[in-house]
Parts: structure tokens; C-alpha cells; sequence
């Protein structure tokens, strides 16, 4: 092809007359995402005998905290008002936990704002679709929030009773894995056709290390190979010999599924396997975690246990450790919000009490695993620097033990103790289309008529579990399938295109993680398709 020539001499496709440098990216983008509205009950009556400046100084502390627990917990300020706010979580970046960050912010401020004489908050929550307009103005990125969520969002708080948080059933559906709700009742939304089913958020479940598990769920598949690996672990654990091993693998691989399955055969083994979690609020809430571990694992501590009930455990298992940890009660007792009324403050720095606790947890885990034990740390990618600490002092705490300490995490997450001898990784791969169809046609049956559709979401899925059972959800709750769950028949409904909002959560918060140019790239391919004509290269 000659230099300036508009078209290929030997296909004739047009040629651009200057090459890209770079690729233009969209203004707008489509987000999964939680709403949150938060204001004063009955604001107007408290300050209506106060003047503007009254006013001000006394619901402007109160909207401030308001903000920092949203902003705590990744929430994104789009408007103020003189007794409230509205936040978004997951957008303008995606977050695949937008319902459970907001869940938390919503009791954070409810908690952040008990202290201020007569003020309550009510609090509305919806999950959905929304839209993120950034528009340059004068330099600066500013940015506009569309969709009905809002909307609905609004009307949500407006239901609220004084110091509750409703959230609806897409928002509840979300977050009922980590989160206790009570429905009440269906509420008519103004300016809405059809009527919403509306709960009361009750706070955080207490149980550590609990998998979301589907009433659907169908049997683990295409992971023989991975349990067996883990079993063999175990084998040298009995030997006598310590052992690391660490699940990595996307989200949806199922991680925390083989976890929980082998935990479950440990256990029926009678081997104690003791569990914590990284909460993907963790930078918000250091060291969560190792409260967690301390209070499940460690003193057995239940939601129902009063504070004189923790006190009694902690001192019976610190006397048990010997004398020479008799002077960090105190410290075990404040770290587990159960001080005593007339105990003095530590007078330890806040580095080294922090040093002292993780010496002292170490301590603990060596005392509990003089026989073999199991040691389960989830989602290690969402670890607080703090928590991060209290891992590497895990892992010198069992070398030399009959322990397994079992970890899972995603790609990408790397830490200096991996380097360790008795470190083992285990990849999980996607599972075969063979044994996702055999997953899907034991949550929607084996009928005939709904085998072809068993084959399409096993294709579409991709070899990820959590996709398929997602997919299976959406397509019972829009009517494609009908009747019990595992005989289900085809219903009325075609099948939609759409992906499940938890899917679409997922693989968002991953593109938000690429430069804006390949974010661009990527929206094209994406309407381009998987399948291309190869353009002519020029000579």
C-alpha cells in the first residue's frame, strides 16, 4: 500500500487517513448500586424556634456524621440538605458489596448520631440500576445521578418508622448473607404502579465464617482434585507437620464453597476447625477480623452472652495460659468492648498495645493447637494493614504445630509469608461445561423441556458456579421457569439477556480497575461481540 492511499490496494477497506492515540471515554456509565436517604425525624419541630444561625449549629454536626459513616464505608455524598443526606454506594466505582456497605453506613450513623439530644434518624435503602453522568465543568468532573432507584429510594425513607432502617427486598436480597432483616409488610410507593415489599434492617450477623448458601444450592462439582490436595494437607497436619495453604480464584470460582465443604469433613472428623473472616469493609473497621477470631474461635462468645459472661471466659482461658499472661486480661477485656467499670485506661501507646494483642492472639493459637486443628481465614484480599499484621503473626504462631491454616483470596493478593516452605497454592480453575450443566440441571431439574436452557446457562456462566446459580435466580424470579425448585418447567417468560444485578456487580468492580482507555476498549469489544472480522494488515 502506498503511502496517503485511502484505501488497501488489495481488499480495498478504507484506510484512516490518522491513526488513534487514544480512545474516547464515555461520560456516562450504567452502575449497580445502593441509595441511601438518611434525615432528622421531625427536624422542621425541632428547630422551629431557633433562627438560620441556631439552626446551623444544630443539625450541621449531626449531617456531618452522617457523612463521615457513609464516606467510611465507600459511600459516594450526592446531596446534603439542612437534615440529611443521600449516598450511593457502588458508583461512580463499582462495589460487588453495595448493598452490604450501605447497610453497615446506615448503622454506623444511626449509632454515630445517638449521642445528640432528641435527634433520631430514619433511613431508606433500594438497590438498583443507576446512572453516573460526569459532565466537565470548568476543569473540574461533575457528576449527576439518574434512575429510578432514587426514586424509589426516597419513598423508602419517607415509610421509615423514627431510628429504623427500611430497605427493600432487592437491597434485602443482597445483603440477607451478612445481615438480619424482618419484613414489614408490602407498602404502597407514591408514583410507583406496583406495590414494594419493604424490611426493617436488625443489624450484622454474629456467625463468622457463614457461606451464603442458596436454598438452591446444588452439590460441589469439579473440585476432586482441590479437595483431595487439601486432604492430603491434612494427612501431613496428623504427621505432625504444619501446613499453609491458600484457595486462590475469581469471585464466583467458589472459594469459600470448597472451604466450607472440607471444614465440614474436618469436622465430622471431630478436628476443631476455628474460623474468621476479613469483612470487605475492612479498612473501615481495623483488626475485625482478629476480633472475630478472638470472640468465635478463641472464647466460643455468643450474641447472648452478657459482659460478665466474657469477662469469666477470657479470665478462665488467660489463667489457663500461665501467669505470665495474667496482666493482659485488662487488655483482651477492652479490645472485646467488656472493660471493667473501674479499669484504668492502658497505658501502652497505641502501636504497642497493638504489638501486645497480636502477641498475645499468637500465644493463644499456639495454646490451642497442641492437637491437630484447622485454622480457616477468609477473603484475605480484604484485609486492613492491621489484620494483615495479625496474619503474618498466624503463621509464625503454628510453624512447629499439628495445625492447617487454610486461607483463600483472589488473584492478585500476595503477602512475604507465601514464601514460606510450608506454603502450598491451590488455583481453581473454571469448572468443566460437563459438570456446570450437571450444576445447573440439579437446581432447575432434568426435565426435557428445560435441558436446552440448562445448557445455555452452563455455556453462559463460563465455568463459574456462583454466575450459574445467579443466572438460575434471575431466571425463576422473572417466570422463564415455573413450579418447585429442582422440577421447574419453562414458564411463560422469555429468557432475558440481562445479567443477574450481583453478576453485573462483580465484573464491574473488575473494569473499574483498568486506565479509562481500556475501560473504553473494553465497551467496544463489547459491542463488537466475541467474533470479528480480521482487518487487513498493510504492506
Amino acid at each position: 500500500m502506498q503511502g496517503g492511499a485511502r484505501y488497501c490496494g488489495a481488499c480495498g477497506t478504507p484506510v484512516a487517513s490518522q491513526p488513534a492515540t487514544d480512545l474516547e471515554v464515555p461520560a456516562a456509565e450504567f452502575k449497580q448500586a445502593t441509595v441511601l436517604f438518611a434525615d432528622v425525624v421531625s427536624s422542621t419541630q425541632l428547630v422551629s424556634a431557633m433562627d438560620a444561625e441556631q439552626t446551623m449549629q444544630f443539625l450541621a454536626p449531626v449531617v456531618e456524621a452522617m457523612t463521615r459513616a457513609a464516606v467510611r464505608y465507600e459511600g459516594t455524598i450526592a446531596r446534603t440538605l439542612g437534615d440529611g443526606v443521600m449516598a450511593v454506594f457502588g458508583a461512580p466505582y463499582a462495589h460487588e458489596g453495595h448493598a452490604l456497605l450501605a447497610c453497615q453506613a446506615a448503622i454506623e450513623m444511626h449509632a454515630a448520631t445517638s449521642h445528640f439530644t432528641g435527634i433520631q434518624l430514619r433511613i431508606g435503602l433500594h438497590s438498583g440500576e443507576v446512572v453516573f453522568d460526569a459532565l466537565a465543568a470548568g476543569g473540574e468532573r461533575e457528576r449527576q445521578l439518574h434512575g429510578v432507584a432514587i426514586h424509589l429510594a426516597s419513598r423508602i425513607v419517607n415509610m421509615a418508622e423514627p431510628g429504623a432502617t427500611y430497605l427493600t427486598s432487592h437491597s434485602f436480597a443482597l445483603a440477607c448473607g451478612r445481615y438480619e432483616a424482618v419484613s414489614v409488610g408490602v407498602r404502597q410507593a407514591k408514583g410507583f404502579d406496583t406495590p414494594v415489599q419493604v424490611y426493617q434492617l436488625l443489624g450484622s450477623k454474629a456467625q463468622v465464617g457463614v457461606v451464603r448458601r442458596s436454598a438452591r444450592q446444588a452439590a460441589l462439582r469439579g473440585r476432586k482434585r482441590e479437595l483431595e490436595a487439601l486432604r492430603k494437607a491434612l494427612d501431613e497436619v496428623e504427621f505432625g507437620t504444619s501446613q499453609i495453604v491458600g484457595i486462590v480464584g475469581e469471585p464466583g470460582a467458589g472459594k469459600s464453597r470448597l472451604c466450607h465443604e472440607f471444614a465440614l469433613g474436618c469436622r465430622g472428623r471431630l478436628i476443631p476447625v476455628l474460623e474468621a473472616r476479613a469483612q470487605l469493609y475492612g479498612h473501615a473497621t481495623p483488626l475485625q477480623p482478629v476480633l472475630e477470631f478472638l470472640r468465635s474461635a478463641v472464647f466460643r462468645i455468643t450474641p447472648s452472652d452478657d459482659a460478665s459472661t466474657v469477662r469469666k471466659r477470657i479470665a478462665q482461658y488467660v489463667q489457663e495460659m500461665g501467669e505470665t499472661f495474667q496482666q493482659d486480661q485488662a487488655l483482651l477485656n477492652e479490645f472485646l468492648g467488656v472493660p471493667e467499670d473501674d479499669a484504668e485506661p492502658s497505658r501502652l501507646s497505641g502501636p504497642a498495645r497493638r504489638d501486645r494483642l497480636l502477641e498475645v492472639v499468637g500465644q493463644m493459637v499456639r495454646h490451642l493447637a497442641a492437637r491437630t486443628t484447622v485454622i480457616l481465614i477468609e477473603d484475605l484480599h480484604w484485609l486492613d494493614a492491621a489484620s494483615a499484621d495479625f496474619l503474618t503473626t498466624l503463621v509464625g504462631a503454628v510453624a512447629g504445630t499439628p495445625t492447617l491454616l487454610l486461607v483463600n483470596y483472589r488473584p492478585g493478593y500476595t503477602a512475604p509469608w507465601m514464601k514460606s516452605p510450608a506454603f502450598t497454592e491451590i488455583a481453581l480453575r473454571d469448572i468443566e461445561e460437563g459438570s456446570m450443566v450437571e450444576l445447573v440441571e440439579e437446581l432447575i431439574g432434568a426435565r426435557t423441556e428445560v435441558h436446552e436452557l440448562a445448557v445455555r446457562v452452563a455455556q453462559r456462566s463460563g465455568g463459574n458456579p456462583f454466575f450459574a446459580e445467579e443466572l438460575v435466580r434471575v431466571l425463576t424470579a422473572g417466570g422463564t421457569l415455573a413450579g418447585a425448585s429442582a422440577r421447574f418447567s419453562l414458564g411463560e417468560r422469555a429468557p432475558s439477556a440481562a445479567l443477574p444485578a450481583t453478576v453485573q456487580a462483580v465484573i464491574g468492580a473488575r473494569i473499574d480497575q483498568l486506565s479509562d482507555t481500556r475501560k473504553a476498549l473494553l465497551q467496544l469489544c463489547a459491542i463488537v461481540g466475541k467474533d470479528f472480522p480480521r482487518p487487513c494488515s498493510s504492506t
